[in-house]
């Protein structure tokens, strides 16, 4: 099995990574557990970093200064894989691996190497003791978690996953014409998964517990004024999109909602200012499929 991993960085010191951590630590196991394996770190940062770390197997790296976000650098790194690896692992900077998820990542691989149905891998996600990923979809675009005891192809409807910790098959990946640059930082896993679910296609759930940090699950410790701002309008465009006129409608109910909780929450009116500025955009028809993210501040 040939595996090709990505982590995306940004402004943060690639040495301090927690997760490149991890893959160092590891990276012994996921030698012997893989036929062929290389790392990309794609740098996002500022300023270009010097990279030295210690590994047993290739690893490169490549910087872009001016962030062409997520989706620029999975398809910079599917370029790269798109020919001679058969999966790609796509991995934040903080996302905390373990020998566990390898040994699983190489099992599932094995088991549905040949199930044409079956594309994606996915590990569980916790915060905490809270599993967050990968969670049901139901209508009106809300998510709610799995049982944490499932495992195995998951049968039971639309599943969306964090996109670190996901293995995408390579051959999946050229089916669907590489990632969306409309969603060029936030929802291009919720573009993923809504794009598997459409074609009919499967996620397999690998017992792995991993620890991520994730900004919704502290909204005080994690989440900023313009990070909100990018995540809500890329929700925005991806409702607008994917999904009908009364799951948006019922959309513009849950703003509204963050227009009221939120800065009660945060002591900070922009959030309310920002939810509200959405709401209108969309009952002014702002959102049209001509529009992509870079028109609503990137």
């Amino acid at each position: 099995m040939k595996l090709f991993i990505v982590v995306t960085v940004y402004k943060e010191k690639i040495q301090n990574s927690i997760t490149v951590k991890s893959i160092i630590e590891n990276n012994h196991i996921i030698r012997k557990l893989f036929r062929q394996v290389e790392l990309l770190i794609y740098d996002n940062s500022p300023v270009i970093q010097n990279v030295e770390i210690d590994l047993s197997f290739p690893f490169t790296s490549h910087s872009d200064i001016k962030n062409g976000g997520l989706t620029t650098a999975y398809n910079y790194a599917y370029e790269l894989a798109r020919f001679q690896f058969d999966w790609i692992v796509f991995l934040d900077q903080d996302t905390e691996l373990n020998e566990g998820y390898f040994k699983e990542l190489k099992k599932a691989m094995e088991k549905i190497n040949f199930n044409n149905e079956v594309v994606s891998i996915v590990p569980k996600m916790f915060h905490g003791n809270k599993i967050f990923s990968p969670a049901q979809v139901k209508w009106g675009g809300i998510h709610r978690s799995i049982n944490p005891k499932y495992t195995g192809v998951y049968k039971n409807g639309e599943l969306m996953a964090v996109g670190s910790g996901m293995a995408l098959k390579t051959s999946f990946i050229s089916s669907i014409g590489g990632f969306n640059k409309l969603f060029w930082l936030d929802c291009l896993d919720r573009w993923v998964f809504n794009k598997i679910y459409r074609m009919k296609k499967k996620c397999y759930i690998i017992p792995s517990k991993i620890n991520h940090e994730l900004s919704i699950m502290n909204f005080e410790k994690y989440m900023n004024p313009k990070k909100y701002s990018n995540q809500i309008h890329s929700e925005a465009i991806f409702m607008h999109r994917y999904k009908t006129f009364f799951e948006n409608t019922f959309f513009i109910v849950r703003l509204i909602k963050r227009a009221i909780v939120l800065p009660i929450q945060t002591k900070n009116i922009y959030y309310s200012k920002e939810s509200l500025q959405i709401i209108y955009s969309i009952l002014f028809s702002r959102f049209t499929k001509q529009q992509t993210f870079n028109e609503y501040g990137k």
